[in-house]
């Protein structure tokens, strides 16, 4: 069928003008952000987190409810976490923030589409997430919590507040892949302090009753509490248990700190997950996430709890107290 010229025309400026509101109207339509958290919804530090990135999200030009839609699953169980997974990529999200080791090795291994920033990943390129820190090559970039030192600072501090420390028990949640990466950076500085290094996988409330029941055999025993979930969701159990034992301990998250731990001492998150938000906010303007480089932590926070110390039986070099970022005194 033939069309007179200004009849074709007009059909033609029409097609245009649907596809440009069509075009509009898809601008228009909030940006889907998933976030998949590793941790518990009751974790008062992962809400610190989460309301950093939600804040800077804000400041970027995004915002809840409006030109953005936020949906938050926290993962459990690791029965759960898959399934947890499977329904956050069923609502096809434009771009997804793993938070943790476990939730982005769990969306890796079935999501090599979506655009996804990791948070909270010990060593991405070892667990095989990203091809190198600078170029990440698939759907995942985002930001480490780890540094090879970081097992000489944990291990410093409780040489300063315990100078004739001989053992130090890692409580270790066997079940996080982000385990070997913090356990070599542990080993690796234990000879420069001449202690000797106590493994305890901890999965339970009994089984940190257990583990603090043997490093507490000897007097001059410390404990370094390893980032995991799972830790943090026992963080109670774990600081009750020393604290009954006298025990000092170097915990990896302020939360620790705030129910009654001695020290933490770790990546500071809240500035992680802000600059989190920043790659989301690239991604969702049209950059891949093969082009933004993994990032290492810029920022670390030291929290020391005077108070638990007072308790214990511990004086904390003035030296620590200087260089701490928080002091909990009450």
């Amino acid at each position: 069928m033939k069309f007179p010229r200004r009849q074709f025309l007009h059909l033609a400026i029409s097609a245009a003008a649907v596809q440009a509101m069509s075009r509009v109207a898809e601008a228009q339509q909030p940006k889907h952000i998933g976030v998949l958290m590793s941790f518990a919804e009751n974790d008062s530090d992962a809400q610190a987190w989460i309301k950093a990135l939600v804040q800077q999200l804000k400041e970027l030009g995004w915002t809840d409810g409006q030109n953005t839609k936020l949906t938050y699953l926290w993962a459990g169980p690791e029965s759960q976490r898959e399934l947890l997974a499977q329904e956050l990529l069923a609502l096809r999200p434009d771009v997804i923030i793993a938070a943790g080791t476990p939730a982005a090795s769990t969306l890796f291994a079935i999501n090599r589409r979506i655009p996804t920033v990791m948070v909270q990943v010990a060593d991405p390129v070892e667990l095989g997430l990203v091809a190198s820190f600078a170029q990440p090559g698939g759907n995942m970039t985002g930001f480490s919590n780890f540094e090879l030192t970081i097992g000489g600072k944990w291990l410093q501090f409780l040489s300063q507040i315990m100078p004739n420390i001989g053992r130090v028990g890692i409580v270790v949640d066997p079940g996080n892949p982000s385990a070997g990466a913090y356990l070599h950076a542990v080993e690796v500085a234990a000879p420069a302090f001449g202690v000797d290094l106590i493994r305890s996988n901890v999965r339970t409330s009994k089984d940190v009753e257990i583990a603090f029941d043997d490093f507490g055999h000897a007097s001059n025993s410390g404990v370094i509490v390893l980032p995991a979930p799972t830790t943090s969701l026992l963080h109670q159990s774990i600081v009750a248990a020393a604290t009954v034992r006298r025990i000092p301990a170097v915990y990896p998250y302020r939360l620790f700190a705030d129910a009654g731990g001695l020290i933490s001492y770790g990546a500071d998150l809240v500035d992680m997950y802000r600059r989190a938000a920043a790659y989301v906010d690239r991604i969702l303007k049209g950059v891949r996430p093969a082009d933004l480089p993994v990032q290492r932590p810029v920022k670390y926070e030291l929290v020391i709890n005077l108070k638990a110390a007072k308790a214990l039986g511990f004086t904390i070099p003035l030296s620590m107290q200087v260089a701490a970022d928080v002091i909990i005194e009450q």
